[in-house]
């Protein structure tokens, strides 16, 4: 077993002394008052057993660094409070602060594969429910869009011709066409599958908070089944 301690002496009575000892502390407080050069004998205020004396010294050192004198083992800091600010440090980072940071790094490697899993299996579960949106929500849509674009070329072209050489109506020569109760019939597909598509956008929102902007887009999902 380790120890760190805590010292201070009647002649120096604005700083305290610390530091760490593999024997026990008192002995090491009779060492110090001989060969310190400081009058006066200096007593053990309180000391800690701990695992790892040196390591929990530096990490003492590092955070009080703002009390101490140089580079030198002292406080500038009164008795209790160097109690009180010394026992806080060693009951948050433990006896052993090595093996500590080890646990605590342990555990958050641990928290980050758990959090990856978990990300992983929504990601999962958002792709397979963009896969299926897509093919019964998504795509009839774009279908009908693009066959009624294409009906609407072919008619507009015609109608222009139309227009230009036999002096015809373009609205009359549409509804005289075969495929003018096709594009009617579009219409209505189109609006059905618009609010289908939008039914399928706004659960898909709520459920993972991801939705599609477009036929060919998809907001957070793998886009790879879009193709």
């Amino acid at each position: 077993m380790e120890y760190v301690y805590l010292l201070s002496n009647k002649h120096v009575p604005y700083l305290v002394k610390f530091g760490f000892t593999t024997r026990h502390p008192h002995e090491r407080a009779d060492e110090l008052s001989v060969g310190t050069g400081v009058p006066g004998k200096w007593v053990v205020r309180q000391f800690w057993e701990v695992t790892d004396g040196y390591a929990v010294e530096q990490v003492i050192f590092q955070r009080l660094k703002k009390y101490r004198e140089g580079n030198e083992e002292y406080f500038r800091l009164s008795v209790d409070k160097a109690i009180k600010k010394i026992s806080a440090t060693i009951a948050q980072v433990g006896i052993d602060p090595v093996a500590e940071a080890a646990l605590q790094s342990q555990i958050l490697e641990q928290e980050i594969q758990y959090e990856k899993a978990r990300l992983t299996k929504i990601q999962f579960a958002v792709d397979a429910f963009a896969k299926d949106g897509w093919e019964t929500h998504i795509r009839p849509w774009c279908h009908l869009i693009d066959r009624a674009n294409a009906l609407m070329k072919q008619t507009s072209l015609s109608s222009s011709l139309a227009g230009l050489f036999f002096k015809r109506d373009p609205v009359d020569l549409l509804r005289s066409r075969d495929i003018y109760p096709e594009i009617i019939k579009l219409i209505g597909m189109i609006f059905h599958a618009a609010r289908q598509a939008r039914k399928w956008r706004l659960e898909m929102r709520i459920k993972f908070g991801v939705f599609r902007k477009s036929c060919g887009s998809i907001v957070g999902v793998n886009r790879a089944f879009a193709e």
